[in-house]
């Protein structure tokens, strides 16, 4: 699950929760999605640099943008 807060069609801030056991804090990457566009292809372009199954066992980048956008 996640939460979003934006402002002029931005993201400001993003929360990210759900009962599964995170390898790392999810801060780093919940503050990647921070000041980006909140369309597709703002998202995958900050998520170039993150690897959120680092974060949160079995999720690829590919379906972490695929939820996020939706």
């Amino acid at each position: 699950m996640y939460s979003w807060m934006w402002r002029g069609g931005v993201i400001t801030g993003c929360k990210i929760y759900g009962d599964f056991f995170g390898r790392e804090d999810l801060l780093p990457l919940e503050k990647a999605l921070e000041n980006v566009p909140f369309q597709e292809d703002g998202i995958r372009k900050a998520l170039q640099s993150v690897e959120p199954d680092n974060y949160i066992p079995g999720l690829n980048r590919e379906v972490f943008c695929d939820l996020l956008s939706k």
